[in-house]
């Protein structure tokens, strides 16, 4: 045994030194490793400390919003952070004893500031976190108790349902009606037309008898001939008595001897006498038979040239009537299918209100009513073109002839007359309601617009113009707002949108039709958007109540803001000015009094079509019913308004939600911001405001920074080997000299 450790050979020794030498070098990187690690554990902990504590120094006025953005600058930023940083550092400590650590910073130490509130996304981000509590209490309390768990949704669609059909349908029956009216005016020209010229013609062909009858066998020639042969024989009589008066005057004087001859003489005078008397008579009775015979034949003529231009006349009236017939009856085949698919949408489905009976009601023509009136239209064309033909085949009027003629004349009015009595009985019922509906619709919409005029005498809402003073002052903030160089178009270019004031949002508050349906309409949108997402009445909630207005002040529920929205530079208009967007008081608040009068409107329109007027159904329009519920409806809405601006609750509806549920001018405001949800002016207003009130720019205030730095540690023990853990990857650290150097970046926000 003791030879063994005497013998010099060392076997023994090597084989140690060679097991003990690696373990050495293995232990010793691995302590320089391991310190290496806990040094940049330690680094990043104090980086993330700098940027925590940069973060904390955030802008006061703002955090009373609930946002946060760094309110020191860039230089007092970055010293905040590298002394916070080096603070952190074993190395920078004094330590008395021994310490395995002695971690510091490097040269190599920055702050990037990345993002501010400037940016959409961002301030989002900020208010879904601010407001993940209480909006959900909000929004259930306020609307879905009130609104999605009564079912008052489901009738609010389904009464904006009624009204679009109601509109569509109308838009139809009225196209039909004025086509049909136009057709009506057309018909009764013809029919008019054809019952004058039947007249006319019935004395033409009369007359024509008449001269017939009178001039016998005789013609125009024969009448000549026999007019100038009367007028010779006169001619012949006359010159016979100037013989007989000149033979007379030369035997006066004579003697007894010719006294028989003077007596021959005066027989002769005395017979030629009477028979010039004879002939003159017969030449005045050719003579007039003449002038009738002229009379006669031209009188044909022109019958003939009356009846072409009647003809092509009652024709062009029946080719301008026809293509409007064909239009009457397109427009009631559409209709018609209109009515069969709201028939077919309601069959077998409890969501129909009771007003859409009325749909059952509309008059409808068959196809039978357009083939008769079409096929009779044209069989006057067509015995009229029969009667013009007969008279122009007719040249001669004699009792025959005519008669022929009055048949055929006769024939066209009675057609005519068949057609307009046939007529009658579809167009008398059709007129009388088109009548009595007119009537009526014209009384309700006079009734809806005196409301509208009450209305727009209250819709300025207690605005005053720029230097004025008055509960809704504003003291020219409308200008920093909405100038060309003002907040909004600022915050608007910085998340790259072009700036455009108002929201599209208008009024018609001068056309009752107009105003009825638009309240409907609202009434769905709202039905649709209450089932809007979480980020939208998290930002909604957020504007009602970091920032004020119409009726704040004379709200008593307490105010859970930070900030007091009462103290704001646009004193009682600013939810308005973030829903609406328009450049001055009046225009915000006219137009938050517009929607809610017509939300409000919508309501009592659907509680009177819950209940409608039985006897309105017969008239057979859906508009007419719907301006009846809108008329009532209006009045009540008026009443309601008085009450909201004044800040106090209405209910929202007995009939719908029961009169426990009431709601608020805020809780309307609340719902219009779920209508016109539109993030990005939505963001930028909201900004636009902030600053404004807080003189804070909000580019300059910054909620997401980098931080960057270098740091080392001594090594203990064989930086060359350290070096090459660097080589292979191991280690993230750099070798200089004695120490291992690393670099680090974080990122921290709000």
């Amino acid at each position: 045994m003791g030879s063994f450790w005497q013998n010099r050979r060392g076997s023994v020794s090597v084989y140690i030194i060679l097991l003990l030498v690696p373990v050495f070098f293995f232990q010793a990187v691995l302590i320089d490793f391991a310190r290496v690690k806990a040094a940049q554990k330690e680094s990043e902990q104090a980086l993330k400390a700098g940027l925590r504590s940069v973060l904390s120094a955030f802008q006061p006025d703002v955090q009373t919003y609930g946002l946060y953005g760094i309110g020191i600058s860039q230089e007092d930023s970055l010293k905040l952070y590298r002394n916070v940083l080096d603070n952190n550092l074993s190395g920078n400590l004094k330590a008395e004893g021994f310490r395995i650590l002695d971690t510091r910073t490097e040269n190599v130490t920055s702050l990037l500031p990345m993002y501010t509130l400037a940016n959409h996304t961002v301030l989002k981000r900020q208010i879904l976190e601010e407001m993940k509590i209480r909006a959900p209490i909000e929004f259930g309390l306020e609307i879905k108790e009130k609104w999605i768990k009564t079912g008052a949704d489901k009738l609010m669609k389904q009464g904006s349902v009624f009204s679009k059909e109601a509109g569509k349908i109308e838009k139809l029956l009225e196209k039909r009606e004025e086509l049909m009216d136009k057709t009506r005016k057309k018909f009764i020209k013809l029919y008019e037309k054809i019952k004058e010229r039947h007249a006319y013609y019935k004395k033409r062909v009369n007359e024509l008898g008449s001269m017939a009858d009178e001039l016998g066998i005789h013609t125009v020639d024969s009448l000549k001939q026999e007019v100038q042969s009367v007028r010779d024989s006169i001619r012949r009589l006359q010159e016979e008595a100037d013989k007989i008066d000149g033979r007379m005057e030369s035997i006066r004087d004579a003697a007894e001897t010719a006294k028989e001859e003077w007596e021959h003489l005066d027989k002769s005078k005395e017979q030629i006498s009477k028979d010039l008397t004879e002939a003159q008579q017969k030449l005045s009775s050719f003579e007039h038979l003449f002038e009738v015979a002229v009379q006669y034949f031209a009188a044909i003529q022109i019958i003939k040239g009356e009846v072409k231009q009647d003809e092509k006349q009652i024709h062009e009236l029946q080719e301008e009537l026809q293509p409007i017939l064909t239009d009457a009856k397109k427009a009631n085949d559409e209709l018609n299918g209109e009515l069969q698919k709201v028939k077919d949408a309601y069959k077998g489905s409890s969501e129909e209100l009771p007003v859409s009976q009325v749909f059952g009601h509309i008059l409808i023509l068959s196809e039978e009513d357009f083939h008769s009136y079409q096929t009779g239209v044209a069989s006057i064309d067509a015995l009229f073109s029969g009667f013009q033909t007969k008279v122009l085949d007719t040249d001669v009027y004699r009792s025959s002839e005519a008669a022929d003629v009055h048949e055929k004349n006769q024939a066209v009015l009675k057609q005519a007359e068949h057609v307009h009595k046939q007529q009658n009985k579809v167009e008398g019922t059709r007129q009388k309601k088109r009548e009595e509906v007119n009537s009526q619709k014209k009384e309700q919409k006079e009734k809806i617009s005196e409301v509208l005029a009450q209305l727009k005498s209250v819709m300025n809402g207690g605005c005053t113009d720029p230097g004025e003073k008055g509960p809704l002052h504003n003291d020219g903030a409308y200008k920093q707002l909405e100038g060309e160089n003002g907040l909004f178009r600022k915050y608007m270019n910085l998340n790259g949108t072009e700036a455009l004031s108002g929201n599209g949002v208008a009024y018609e508050l001068d056309n009752p039709v107009i105003s009825g349906h638009k309240s409907m309409d609202l009434l769905g949108k709202l039905a649709d958007v209450l089932q809007s997402g979480r980020d939208e009445w998290f930002v909604n909630e957020f504007a009602l109540t970091r920032f004020n207005y119409r009726t704040l002040d004379l709200e008593t529920k307490s105010k859970h803001a930070l900030t007091d929205p009462s103290r704001h530079v646009l004193a009682g208009q600013e939810a308005e000015y973030l829903l609406y967007g328009f450049s001055s008081c009046k225009a915000n608040i006219s137009t938050a009094y517009a929607e809610m009068f017509s939300i409000r409107m919508a309501i009592r329109t659907l509680e009177a079509l819950m209940e409608p007027k039985n006897e309105l159904f017969q008239l057979g329009s859906p508009l007419l019913v719907l301006l009846v519920s809108a008329a009532q409806g209006a009045v009540k809405a008026f009443e309601d308004m008085k009450q909201l601006i004044e800040g106090k609750e209405v209910e929202i509806s007995s009939k719908i939600t029961g009169s426990f549920f009431t709601f608020t001018y805020k809780d309307y405001l609340r719902l219009f911001f779920f209508i016109h949800s539109n993030d990005i002016k939505l963001m930028s207003r909201m900004q636009s405001l902030i600053e404004m009130n807080t003189k804070q720019d909000l580019a300059k205030l910054t909620t997401y920074v980098q931080g960057n730095t270098a740091s080392s540690l001594k090594l203990w023990f064989m930086p060359g080997l350290m070096k090459v853990f660097e080589v292979t990857g191991l280690t993230s650290c750099e070798v200089k000299g004695t120490r291992c150097e690393w670099k680090q970046t974080a990122e921290l926000s709000y």
